[in-house]
C-alpha cells in the first residue's frame, strides 16, 4: 500500500535515526584520539566529519522551526572527546526527531525562507528541505564508513534493506 507524503518522510527518518544510532554504536568503542584523528586529504576526522552532519541539521532544523538562519557554520573541529560530541549528537537529534513527529501533511507544502551561509535568500517547499536533510545524512554516512575504514575498523551496515529486514522482523 502506497503511503503518503508525510508518512513516507516520517518513514526516512526513522530509517535515518536507525543508521545515525549504529553509527553512534560504533563511535562509542572508539577512542578520542582516533575520533579526533586526521586521516588524511578527503577524509579528515571522524570529529569534523560527524560536526558537520549534526551542525547541518542542527542549522536546518533552526530556519525550520524558529526562522532563524545562521551567518556561517560551527567550527567543526570543536569536539575533542566522543562523550561531549555523542550529548550534542543525542541534543540535536531530538529536537529534529521533534519537528518530524509534529509534522501534519500540510506542513509539508510551507514555504521555508532562509539565507544560507553566504547570506543568499530562498524561499522553498518544508518537503524539499526535509528531503535535503535525509539525502545530506546519507551522503555523509558513507564518508563516516570511509573514515572508520581507515582506522581500520568495520562500519555497521546500515542500507536501507537492512533496515526493512529488521522493522519486519517485528
Amino acid at each position: 500500500m502506497p503511503l503518503s507524503a508525510l508518512d513516507t518522510l516520517k518513514h526516512q527518518f526513522t530509517y535515518d535515526a536507525w543508521a545515525r544510532a549504529q553509527y553512534v554504536a560504533a563511535l562509542r568503542q572508539l577512542t578520542d584520539e582516533e575520533f579526533t584523528r586526521n586521516l588524511g586529504p578527503g577524509l579528515d576526522s571522524l570529529a569534523r566529519k560527524w560536526a558537520h552532519v549534526t551542525d547541518a541539521d542542527m542549522l536546518w532544523v533552526g530556519r525550520i522551526v524558529e526562522g532563524v538562519s545562521p551567518p556561517a557554520m560551527p567550527d567543526n573541529a570543536r569536539f575533542k572527546t566522543v562523550a561531549d560530541f555523542t550529548k550534542h549528537l543525542m541534543e540535536i537529534g531530538h529536537k529534529r526527531a521533534q519537528l518530524i513527529a509534529g509534522l501534519k501533511e500540510p506542513d509539508l507544502e510551507r514555504v521555508v525562507v532562509y539565507k544560507n551561509t553566504r547570506g543568499q535568500e530562498f524561499a522553498q517547499p518544508l518537503h524539499e528541505l526535509l528531503q535535503h536533510l535525509i539525502t545530506h545524512n546519507m551522503y555523509h554516512r558513507g564518508q563516516l564508513a570511509s573514515c572508520l575504514r581507515a582506522l581500520g575498523k568495520q562500519p555497521p551496515e546500515t542500507d536501507l534493506v537492512v533496515w526493512y529486514r529488521a522493522v519486519n522482523k517485528k
